[in-house]
């Protein structure tokens, strides 16, 4: 099994203000590997599961 891992910067924001965190990471990736038209499958087809936030 191959992990990887990402740090997220504390109080990361989007242009309009809203949070950057964890769980909104893990949704892209997870729309990135099923979304029917996604134009990063390709990028991504190695990912099997993404995991939450880990400590």
């Amino acid at each position: 099994m191959l992990a990887a891992g990402a740090r997220i910067q504390v109080r990361a924001n989007f242009h309009d203000g809203s949070d950057f965190n964890a769980a909104v990471a893990k949704w892209n990736v997870d729309r990135m590997i099923s979304h029917p038209k996604s134009m990063a499958k390709q990028n991504v087809a190695g990912i099997t599961s993404v995991a939450g936030a880990l400590r």
